[in-house]
């Protein structure tokens, strides 16, 4: 692998981990499950899609984050699929690895 690749990889872990470290960080202060320009609720089944995602569709499009343009907008959620406490279907005790057979 040429320096110039390895760079390249590197910066996309780091960019990744303070993805990680953001999204940790909005979880514990409870703003995880909202949007962090407007405050809308961010639909479960997005979250699922991209972890990551910190903003509604209309805030990153109007503003997209400098961290990860494309990945930052998810669909609005539909308030009745959950609660204060996050997604009505959200089991953080699952194992979400994937097992070889």
């Amino acid at each position: 692998m040429a320096d110039d690749e390895r760079s390249a990889l590197l910066d996309r872990i780091e960019t990744d981990l303070a993805g990680v470290e953001q999204a940790l960080a909005r979880l514990d202060a409870g703003s995880y499950f909202a949007c962090e320009v407007c405050g809308a609720a961010l639909a479960d089944e997005a979250l699922v899609a991209d972890p990551m995602a910190s903003r509604c569709p209309s805030c990153a499009a109007a503003a997209p984050s400098p961290a990860s343009p494309d990945t930052n907008a998810v669909a609005p959620a539909d308030d009745s699929a959950a609660d204060a406490d996050g997604p009505a279907d959200f089991d953080a005790d699952a194992d979400t690895t994937a097992h070889a057979d």
